[in-house]
């Protein structure tokens, strides 16, 4: 009668553990880069469902109103009757005689805000995102009746900024 006692000898112990190690560091790298593609995919949904938001936010703001200036540091209203405002970060979308209410819209502290006529006092359109120092801002054309907004939003999960660009242009106002 054979016996077989010889067992595993160190070699093949060694190459079994090299393989084994081999394939748990695939499985944990495939999990991390699952995990951060994941976290990349979410940020990009959060940065288009707020800017769908804020498009149509704007664009529903501006369609039901007559006309669009500008506004100055000082408060004071810059039409565009003759020129284009390019790069401007605080509009007024309003009545043509501006009697009636208004709603504005500007970019301060890299938080797009909206106020309206009735309380005046300005509010963040979206508390889950901030915008992109360069290149948001407002381009006002056509005289006054057509806005654009030019944004960058910004997203952090993790320590990571995730930013998507997009342009809500050229609405009209009502005639």
């Amino acid at each position: 009668m054979l016996t077989n006692n010889r067992g595993l000898t160190l070699v093949e112990v060694l190459v079994t553990g090299i393989i084994s190690v081999i394939i748990m560091g695939a499985t944990v790298s495939f999990i991390t880069f699952s995990g951060r593609a994941t976290d990349q995919i979410n940020a990009l949904q959060v940065l288009q469902q707020e800017s769908s938001m804020i498009s149509e936010l704007f664009f529903r703001t501006v369609r039901n109103r007559n006309h669009i200036v500008a506004i100055g540091s000082g408060g004071t209203e810059i039409r565009a009757d003759t020129i284009d405002i390019i790069g401007a970060t605080h509009i007024r979308v309003k009545d043509q005689q501006g009697l009636f209410s208004h709603t504005d819209f500007r970019i301060r502290n890299n938080v797009l805000e909206i106020s309206d006529s009735a309380n005046g006092s300005f509010r963040p359109i979206s508390t889950r995102l901030c915008i992109a120092e360069n290149p948001s801002n407002f381009n006002i054309v056509s005289a006054g009746m057509r806005a654009q907004l030019q944004l960058t939003l910004e997203h952090t999960i993790d320590g990571t900024a995730h930013s998507y660009t997009t342009t809500l242009g050229g609405v009209r106002c009502q005639n």
